[in-house]
């Protein structure tokens, strides 16, 4: 398993993501095979000045997009995390960050949406009290863990680390001798919750929300996801691609121009977070959608560069990468799908190459 982003890179160069819209058709010029890496060949008409629709959950993802936020071309919302796939599913959306396997599960079940540039590389922490000399895997033994919800990254991820570790695990409500037990809840505040209420021992969460967890919650320490990560994959520097960018299919043939700048734009504005964090704040909450709160108040310069942004238009390599985390979660759910306990996060196989548009 340590070594199956290695051998998954050399065989494959795919990518990986959440879709939905409008359903491909034969009539696709690159589902039927007649433009590579998922770029349309089609000419383009004049540009709708309509602002084009963008979607992101509220916390890391919704900052890769805050230096964008004052520009009248993009109309952006930022919508509580367990939303964000209606606005796929519902076609709302011509661009959306979203979790990576469900954009590849959506695809893979016929949902027209494609991967077009990066979000985060991996932001996760695991959160709690430990001996006081810097939380460890071992700390975790005996112990349950908060996890967000079974099957989605957070959870793959810990249990991809677990295995490479060779550290036993159960899924659980109460600790389990010699082994590490994983609860699953809603969302990120339900996880706080439980760990201040001392339901679980640790909570497994993105930035910033590790960082404001970690400042309410007495003696806690946080624990890198993402150094085990690379350990795990012996160096790897990718990290995990947690979240992407992706584009309505038919947004993308008749504002290709308009995705372009937009892209641009988005790259451009990858360090805004960083660069300036209380601004940045400001116009998340500004852009929250009606009636959702901001889950962040705060955010600092070093907390936003533990978000991990990263949001520069895809690369061949960037496919490679992203194939291989694909590869390694249907490896990871194989024995659960097969028995039928879970469905498969990603649609239960490697996307194809249409699914990727290359910059």
């Amino acid at each position: 398993m340590k070594k199956i982003l290695a051998i998954v890179i050399a065989l494959f160069i795919a990518l990986f993501g959440v879709a939905c819209a409008s359903d491909k058709t034969t009539d696709n010029p690159v589902d039927g095979g007649g433009a590579t890496d998922g770029n349309t060949t089609e000419t383009e008409g004049p540009s709708n000045k309509t602002p084009l629709k963008v979607f992101a959950p509220d916390g890391a993802p919704a900052f890769a997009l805050s230096g964008l936020m004052e520009n009248s071309d993009y109309d952006i919302e930022v919508v509580a995390s367990n939303t964000i796939g209606s606005k796929i599913t519902g076609g709302e959306a011509d661009l959306v960050i979203a979790p990576t396997n469900a954009i590849v599960n959506l695809f893979n079940k016929g949902k027209d949406y494609r991967i077009i540039a990066g979000a985060t590389r991996g932001n996760l922490f695991i959160v709690g009290v430990g001996s006081g000399d810097g939380l460890t895997l071992a700390d975790l033994v005996g112990s349950v863990v908060g996890v967000i919800g079974q099957g989605q990254t957070p959870d793959l991820v810990l249990r991809y680390i677990l295995e490479s570790n060779s550290v036993d695990y159960a899924i659980a409500d109460a600790p389990v001798s010699g082994k590490v037990g994983i609860r699953y809840y809603a969302d990120g505040p339900s996880v706080i919750k439980a760990v201040k209420a001392g339901q679980a021992a640790f909570g497994l969460l993105g930035e910033p929300a590790a960082t404001n967890a970690v400042a309410t919650i007495e003696d806690a320490e946080m624990l890198d996801v993402q150094e085990l990560y690379r350990q795990a994959e012996d160096g790897n520097s990718y990290g995990f691609p947690q979240a992407v960018l992706a584009v309505k299919y038919e947004t993308y043939t008749a504002r290709k121009s308009d995705v372009d700048a937009f892209v641009t734009a988005y790259a451009a504005a990858e360090n805004f977070a960083e660069e300036n964090p209380a601004k940045a704040v400001e116009l998340v909450k500004a852009h929250m959608t009606e009636g959702v709160a901001a889950s962040i108040q705060s955010l600092s310069a070093e907390t936003a560069r533990r978000c991990n942004i990263s949001g520069a238009a895809l690369t061949q390599q960037d496919k490679a990468d992203i194939n291989a985390y694909i590869q390694l979660i249907l490896d990871l759910e194989a024995e659960d799908v097969a028995s039928g306990a879970i469905a498969s996060s990603v649609g239960g196989k490697l996307p194809d190459d249409s699914i990727y548009i290359i910059g």
